[in-house]
């Protein structure tokens, strides 16, 4: 019985990341208001205390929010669709409460030796960002 418990838990402690198919850069959302410049649309923190560490392992939704922006992002880099695109202008909206016109595109970021090289994958249309609020 302890064997099979034990069986039961070893995936838990140690995830097999087989499921994932490729491995690749993963896109990058950013955003601009109508002519202004781009900026990454859900940015990671650059520092964090230790409290809020802490605190992030019960509740972050920051964090998921923008796990599911990446999630959209490549899904509409692999099959287009309008619900992903709407689903990222929403969420755009939603982050940035603009009262304007929006805009976002996909950047893939990528090494080569030293250097980081940009490449512009998607870019969509201007929208309203009060229709997505």
């Amino acid at each position: 019985m302890i064997a099979r418990t034990f069986s039961l838990l070893m995936p838990v402690l140690f995830p097999s990341w087989r499921f994932f198919m490729t491995v690749g850069p993963s896109p990058r959302v950013e955003y601009r208001e109508k002519g202004g410049a781009w900026r990454e649309s859900h940015p990671k923190p650059a520092h964090l205390s230790v409290g809020r560490m802490a605190a992030r392992m019960f509740s972050n939704h920051a964090r998921n929010t923008q796990l599911y922006a990446v999630a959209l992002a490549e899904r509409l880099v692999a099959a287009p669709s309008d619900h992903s695109r709407d689903e990222l202008m929403r969420l755009v909206a939603e982050a940035h409460r603009a009262d304007g016109q929006l805009q976002f595109r996909l950047v893939f970021v990528m090494r080569e030796g030293e250097e980081l090289i940009s490449e512009v994958i998607y870019t969509s249309e201007l929208f309203a960002a009060e229709a997505y609020l």
